[in-house]
C-alpha cells in the first residue's frame, strides 16, 4: 500500500489523526518485513496477517479511503468526470484571486453544446449522455494540464485558464471548438463564450468575483449563438453612443467590463 500525499488543506485536526494512521501503518509493515526477513514467521502466520497490517490500522484506513472517495464524489459530475459547479465556486474564486494579486492574465471560457435538445429527441437520451461525456473529454484534453474544466450544468461547461490572456484564451477556445465540429461522433457542434483580464487589474478589485467572470463570458457565448453558432466570441462591450468609440481589442474591453462594475 502506498502512502497518500495528504492535503494540507485538510482540516489541522482531521491531517494530525491521518497521519497517525499512515505512521503506524508504515511502522507495522516494516516490522512485518524484518520478521519475515529473519525468518521468525512461519507461512501461517504470514497468511494471518495478510496486508501485515492490524485490523484497527486497516480499518482507519479504509475509513480515511471512504471519506477521501465522498469527497472525491461530491466535488465531480458523475456522468463526465468533470469538476462540478460547486468545485467551480471555490477554484475559480481561488484562480481570481491568485491572478488579481500577482497582476496576471486570467480567462475564463464558457461552452454550450449547438441544438443539444435536438440531439436527445432525434436520437435519445442514452445518446445525449454520449455526446455530453465525449465533448467533456475534448474540452479537458484540449485545454493545458494546468488548467481546469468544469461541467456548469446541462449541456454546459467551463473551463478557466489561470496565465492566460482573452487573445491566447480566444484561440485555445477555437482549436476546441474545431476538433469538436471535425470529430465529434455525432456531428455536433459547439458555441463559445470567452472572458478575461489580461492583467491589468482596477484598484477597487476586491469586486472581481467568479460571477463578474461567468457574466462576461455568457455574454459572449449569447452573442455567439446568436450570430450562428459554432463560433468563438470573446466578451466585448457596445459601442459608446455618447462618444461613438468603436469597442477595443478583447482584451481591453475585459478590463474596462471590470472596472465599470467597480466604480
Amino acid at each position: 500500500m502506498q502512502k497518500r500525499v495528504l492535503d494540507l488543506k485538510d482540516d489541522p485536526e482531521q491531517y494530525e489523526r491521518d497521519s497517525s494512521i499512515y505512521e503506524l501503518a508504515e511502522k507495522e509493515g516494516e516490522y512485518r518485513d524484518k520478521l519475515i526477513a529473519k525468518g521468525k514467521l512461519s507461512k501461517e502466520d504470514i497468511n494471518d496477517l495478510a496486508d501485515g497490517y492490524s485490523d484497527e490500522t486497516l480499518e482507519k484506513l479504509e475509513e480515511r479511503e471512504g471519506r477521501l472517495e465522498a469527497e472525491r464524489d461530491s466535488l465531480h459530475d458523475p456522468l463526465t468526470g468533470l469538476l462540478n459547479r460547486r468545485s467551480l465556486e471555490e477554484i475559480g474564486t481561488t484562480a481570481i484571486n491568485r491572478s488579481r494579486r500577482n497582476e496576471s492574465p486570467c480567462s475564463i471560457m464558457m461552452l454550450d453544446i449547438d441544438y443539444f435538445k435536438k440531439v436527445n429527441d432525434a436520437l435519445g437520451h442514452q445518446v445525449g449522455d454520449e455526446v455530453i461525456r465525449e465533448v467533456a473529454k475534448i474540452l479537458k484534453t484540449g485545454i493545458r494540464k494546468s488548467d481546469e474544466s468544469f461541467r456548469y450544468g446541462g449541456e454546459e461547461f467551463v473551463a478557466i485558464m489561470e496565465g492566460m490572456d482573452p487573445k491566447n484564451a480566444k484561440d485555445l477556445a477555437e482549436r476546441v471548438r474545431a476538433y469538436i465540429a471535425e470529430n465529434s461522433t455525432h456531428k455536433v457542434t459547439v458555441s463559445i463564450g470567452v472572458y478575461g483580464t489580461s492583467g491589468s487589474w482596477p484598484a477597487k478589485n476586491d469586486k472581481a468575483t467568479l460571477n463578474i467572470f461567468i457574466a462576461g463570458a455568457d455574454k459572449a457565448l449569447y452573442k455567439s449563438k446568436e450570430s450562428g453558432r459554432n463560433k468563438v466570441t470573446v466578451f466585448e462591450e457596445k459601442r459608446s453612443e455618447e462618444n461613438n468609440v468603436p469597442p477595443e481589442s478583447g482584451a481591453l474591453e475585459a478590463d474596462k467590463f471590470l472596472k465599470n462594475h467597480f466604480d
